[in-house]
């Protein structure tokens, strides 16, 4: 004969909002084994950019030999086109397009590091003031970058960045301004893009990246 009582059900597990953060907390937690295979595949695809060329990291060779020390001084300008975006891996129609990449120097060492923080979404001139001691002023101003610049033609990219520096200039080089008429200002360059570097200021584009071309 069939059973007929009724059947019971257990109730849905009940979860508590620490239940959820631990969940998704051990989706962000490296394990030792796991950073260690991490490190080993990054060390071998550093390795591999500098046997082969045309790797997925190259390892190109820089020219800027020493690093700065803190008790530069003097004052520099620096442009930046290192802009973020989506990453993009077209390559340019003609890699003999040629840029010039200019690096502030000091002393005897390249001063590029002391500008590499310069970053942000639309193009940056600044005039970065350095008083030794590892103390430093900045005053930079921003200009919106259009999409058609990213993927016109080359020319049209920079004519834009030397016309942008040309008025920063213009506008801080006046009566009690911060640019000293006349006065001859080291230009940093941070061009955040592959390059083949054949001397610390020339270089010729590899590729586009982050949205470019």
């Amino acid at each position: 004969m069939a059973d007929s009582s009724p059947t019971t059900t257990a109730p849905p597990p009940v979860f508590q909002m620490s239940d959820y953060l631990r969940r998704y907390e051990s989706l962000f937690v490296l394990t030792p084994q796991r950073m260690r295979i991490i490190v080993d595949v990054f060390e071998e695809t550093l390795d591999k950019g500098l046997k082969e060329p045309g790797q997925i990291v190259p390892m190109i060779p820089t020219f800027v030999f020493g690093r700065p020390t803190g008790d530069e001084k003097g004052d520099f300008l620096a442009v930046d086109l290192a802009l973020y975006g989506a990453p993009s891996m077209s390559t340019l129609p003609s890699l003999s397009h040629r840029c010039d990449v200019h690096y502030v120097r000091g002393n005897d060492y390249g001063l590029a590091g002391t500008i590499s923080f310069l970053r942000g979404t639309n193009l940056r001139v600044c005039l970065v003031t350095l008083s030794g001691g590892g103390k430093f002023a900045m005053t930079q101003t921003k200009y919106r970058l259009a999409e058609e610049l990213k993927h016109g033609p080359a020319e049209d990219l920079f004519d834009f960045c030397a016309s942008c520096l040309a008025q920063f200039v213009a506008g801080h080089t006046v009566e009690g301004g911060l640019i000293e008429p006349g006065k001859d200002l080291p230009l940093g360059f941070t061009f955040s893009y592959p390059c083949h570097q054949e001397r610390i200021d020339h270089a010729v584009l590899i590729r586009w990246t982050k949205g470019f071309g």
